[in-house]
């Protein structure tokens, strides 16, 4: 279950480490990090183009956010 705190969930895309775990336990599957830029799609942009919604989902004149 991911936590509902999107900050935490994007740091543990990014660094495939999450602060509950073990410290000597190390990132979990280190190789399936993802860059910045790709983790703040993944939970902004891609939802909403899942949804159908390409007007929702970023932050640019004429989307609904803008």
């Amino acid at each position: 279950m991911e936590s509902p705190d999107p900050w935490r969930n994007l740091a543990a895309a990014v660094t495939r480490e999450d602060p509950t775990w073990p410290s000597e336990r190390g990132p979990f599957h280190r190789e399936q990090t993802l860059s910045v830029e790709r983790a703040l799609r993944a939970a902004c942009l891609d939802p909403a183009l899942v949804a159908g919604r390409a007007d929702l989902g970023r932050l640019v004149p004429g989307a609904i956010a803008d």
